[in-house]
């Protein structure tokens, strides 16, 4: 499983939901529950700290992202309450839906 995923799915979900205005929270609940599964699903296939170099450049050029043990209790705990607050929350995201999922794709990424 690769943990660009994380970053990109919410991405994909912002954008499609800019195009198709009216499934705007049903993708943002998709593209939160698709990251809750990726997360639990690193978790339990985790061996070892994982570096994925974007771009395919290597650091300084290329921007790596690095995924350990500590950053994905992190990501794990995030996604988790994301997904809770926005299911408890459904009602009330309202036009929030494409800066919502932004936010959770950025999140993921730092």
């Amino acid at each position: 499983m690769n943990p660009v995923l994380l970053i990109a799915a919410p991405l994909l979900a912002a954008l499609l939901a800019v195009i198709v205005k009216k499934a705007d929270r049903v993708l943002l609940v998709a593209a939160a529950v698709f990251n809750l599964t990726v997360a639990v699903l690193l978790a339990v296939w985790y061996t070892g700290p994982q570096v994925v170099a974007i771009g395919g450049f290597m650091p300084p050029f290329g921007i790596s992202l690095v995924l350990d043990a500590y950053s994905l209790a992190g990501v794990l705990l995030l996604n988790a309450i994301f997904a809770l607050i926005l299911l408890l929350s459904f009602q009330k995201v309202g036009k929030l839906a494409v800066i919502l999922s932004i936010a959770l794709a950025a999140l993921n990424g730092m």
